[in-house]
């Protein structure tokens, strides 16, 4: 196995720990994932809630967003493609430069 390609260099990070320990650091445990939400009527008391779906309505409309406007980008581009692929054709055929 060559020591310059990519495989061999995630297979020597995976085997010296490095990954494992990245995982463990850095992905959050969904026990400890925890947002202060307010009782319903009393603003003093706060208490501990896991995360809701409805707590990530914004996440979800924002990827919709960026979904939306880049098909939208994706359609004009093939569209002005192939406009100007009709247009390029009718100037060869009328002689029109």
């Amino acid at each position: 196995m060559c020591p310059n390609t990519l495989l061999y260099r995630l297979v020597q990070l995976w085997e010296t720990g490095l990954a494992r320990f990245w995982v463990e650091k850095l992905v959050p445990r969904a026990d400890q994932c925890f947002v202060r939400n307010e009782k319903a009527g009393t603003s003093a008391h706060m208490h501990l809630a896991a995360i809701q779906l409805e707590d990530l309505t914004s996440a979800f409309f924002i990827l919709g967003t960026g979904i939306s406007l880049a098909l939208f980008t994706f359609v004009i581009e093939i569209s002005a493609g192939k406009l100007l692929a009709y247009l390029d054709r009718a100037s060869i055929v009328t002689g029109i430069k």
